[in-house]
């Protein structure tokens, strides 16, 4: 039997087989700490690393004995360090968690790393931290980049000018997420949408059936619904045009997990294109006026000549006489209104000059009369005696038509009464009736009604354009925004009186000028101006040149008619020098005036040529001035004017003629025509 061990040979073997176990503990947990992919470190109370597994290198590109022995803090990113330190208080506290922050390399960059550390005590003192730090720079840039990606997304899909909603696959979808442009165009606030459904957009029931139906049979053809006008109904339950695209959303499996519908709200588009269709009409209505300018003043042009001629001939205080002067008046009328139409409806180029403003509305009463119903008085109190105003005549039609037309559609429906006053007045300092008007004397015209009125709300918006109380289609709101420019470009003013049930009273101040003189009588004008020299006369409508025909030669003008302008280049071409001026009409087969004027100057640059003109829009004074026009007449022409034009015309030749031959045009020697005798002072 073998002799029992002593005790201090027991305690040596116990010493030993301890070794032997902490031995083989610390190879396992070396083994394990190296073959981790995480660093497992240890740093101490104050800091400084005692020591980091080998897997540190390949994260931080340091080795253990690089790092070990320096402040942990010197490898943290300072934008960092005040997050480490709250993280080393939490611990202290036992809310111990992980914590990411960035590292400073040994290439000198920055890598993200998560640390899950515990606290060490020794004697119950802080002794450091033991802990695990993992590399994931890679997760935390996949992280940024996911999330710039999302704020880029974010970005696009709120700067859309279009609605955008993301639905559920639903019935009814549900807004899952609504752009800033949809809360605008819907006029939501931001997120009350969300998890609504799609039916609060429709404008009723009908609305949603009828979108739905046309939704599933696009999405079964094309896969997607495409510009697809619409109307939808916004927050405040007005309606407006729109146009959608709808396109589905899938997952992997095809399967389908929403929508994405795209709304544009059509409100403005609709309103240009209602103007551009409404401009297109007015071109239209131009063209149409232009052809009928030109065949209505070959009629009107005979009317007023040959009535003109009559008045000449007939004695003074015959009925006969009195019935040829009303003819001419008449013809006169027409003639300007035909060219007031002209340019309106052509929006022409205004031209101001001295107007008599009671002509203005005798013409815009005469029409409005003719248009409003019997049922509605019209009363005129238009002082014959008012100066004149420096302004377009059509500008000013256009100004009382507006005025009297909005007079018309407050007593349309009740009918009433329509007053039009015109009186001269002065306003003689500022503020008052004046306003900010300057003191002086000015034109009042004064259109009032007995009809509906106005509140105080409508009166201060009623000159805003496109502001209108009448019903869709009864009128564009743009009338009382135009009267108002024109009145302003004159320097006036529009001043407006109105109450609720008791009418309304526009007044419109115009600045006067001094009294001038003026009408359209055949027989004030004196005698017209005479000649002898030879004229080539050329019309294509007969009657015409035979009244023009005979209006020369009764002026002692030699005439040589031709109705062709081909024949009158040849008749000019055989014997240029035989003609002192050429009286063209503007539009003719063959040739038209401008064209056979050019022709001639070819041939004697010197030859005056004047144009008459109905309408053209190949003709105007600078592109007459182009082609060597001496002067443009618009039909129809009176004797008196066609006098007064012609000797002008021959006169300003000669003169120029005389000046260049070195004489002035009384017939003496000029300066540059001197042959060296001594000059006179």
């Amino acid at each position: 039997m073998a002799e029992k061990p002593t005790y201090e040979e027991l305690e040596k073997k116990i010493e030993h087989l301890e070794n032997v176990i902490a031995d083989l503990r610390s190879q396992d947990y070396r083994d394990l700490v190296e073959n981790l992919n995480d660093v497992v470190y240890s740093v101490n109370g104050d800091g400084v690393i005692a020591f980091m597994s080998p897997p540190v290198e390949s994260v931080l590109g340091y080795k253990n004995d690089e790092i070990a022995g320096r402040q942990y803090g010197e490898f943290v990113h300072p934008d960092d360090l005040e997050l480490l330190d709250r993280s080393l208080s939490d611990i202290l506290e036992g809310r111990a968690h992980p914590t990411e922050y960035r590292v400073r390399t040994k290439a000198m960059g920055y890598r993200w790393v998560r640390t899950s550390s515990k606290p060490i005590f020794e004697n119950g003192d802080f002794a450091g931290l033991r802990g695990v730090l993992t590399d994931i720079d890679e997760r935390k840039k996949a992280e940024m980049a996911l999330r710039e990606s999302k704020q880029r997304f974010q970005k696009v899909f709120d700067d859309q000018m279009d609605a955008i909603f993301i639905l559920n696959s639903e019935f009814p979808a549900r807004v899952v997420e609504a752009n800033q442009a949809a809360t605008a165009i819907f006029g939501y606030r931001q997120g009350e949408m969300i998890g609504e459904t799609v039916d609060m957009l429709h404008v009723d029931e009908s609305h949603r059936k009828a979108f739905q139906t046309k939704l599933y049979s696009a999405i079964q053809k094309d896969g997607h619904l495409k510009d697809f006008e619409f109307a939808m109904k916004r927050k405040s339950g007005s309606v407006f045009p729109s146009e959608h695209s709808v396109f589905e959303l899938k997952d992997d499996a095809g399967a389908r997990t929403g929508w994405v519908s795209i709304v544009r709200d059509l409100t403005e588009r609709k309103q240009i294109e209602n103007r551009l269709r409404h401009a297109q009409k007015m071109e239209s209505l131009g063209n149409l006026a232009g052809g009928i300018a030109h065949d209505f003043n070959n009629i009107l042009y005979p009317v007023v000549g040959l009535s003109e001629l009559l008045i000449e001939d007939l004695p003074k205080g015959s009925l006969e006489r009195e019935n040829a002067y009303e003819i001419f008046k008449a013809g006169k009328r027409g003639g300007e209104l035909v060219r007031q139409i002209l340019a309106f409806s052509r929006q022409a180029e205004h031209k101001t000059l001295p107007v008599r403003v009671q002509k203005i509305l005798k013409e815009a009463l005469k029409l409005a009369r003719a248009s409003i119903p019997s049922n509605i008085e019209i009363i005129d109190d238009i002082d014959a005696d008012c100066g004149m105003v420096i302004a377009d005549p059509v500008q000013l039609h256009q100004v009382a038509m507006i005025l009297i037309t909005n007079a018309y559609q407050a007593v349309e429906r009740s009918g009433g009464r329509i007053s039009v006053k015109l009186a001269e007045t002065r306003l003689p300092d500022e503020g008052g009736e004046n306003g900010r008007l300057v003191p002086g004397r000015y034109a009042k015209l004064e259109v009032a009604d007995d009809g509906c009125g106005m509140t105080s709300e409508i009166l201060g918006r009623i000159f805003e354009p496109y502001f209108t109380t009448r019903q869709k289609g009864k009128g564009s709101g743009l009338g009382l925004a135009v009267a108002y420019g024109i009145v302003k470009e004159y320097r006036g003013e529009i001043k407006v009186q109105s109450e609720p049930g008791k009418g309304s009273t526009f007044c419109v101040y115009l600045p006067l000028i001094e009294k001038k003189r003026g009408g359209d009588s055949a027989e004030s004008s004196g005698p017209a101006e005479t000649g002898n020299e030879r004229v080539l006369l050329i019309d294509d409508e007969k009657a015409i040149i035979s009244m023009e025909c005979q209006m020369l030669e009764r002026l002692g003008y030699r005439v040589t008619c031709r109705t062709n302008g081909l024949d009158a280049l040849d008749a000019f071409r055989i014997s240029p020098d035989s003609f002192d001026l050429v009286v063209t009409d503007m539009a003719m087969p063959g040739m038209t005036g401008d064209r056979l004027a050019m022709e001639l100057k070819k041939i004697r640059p010197d030859i005056p040529v004047i144009v008459c003109t109905g309408f053209s829009e190949r003709i105007d004074p600078e592109k007459s001035q182009a082609a060597g026009i001496a002067k443009l007449l618009a039909k129809p022409v009176g004797k008196s004017e066609l006098a007064a034009a012609v000797r002008k015309v021959i006169d300003d030749e000669n003169n120029a003629n005389a000046w260049q031959e070195g004489r002035r045009p009384d017939g003496e020697l000029s300066a540059a025509g001197d042959d060296g005798g001594d000059d006179e002072t």
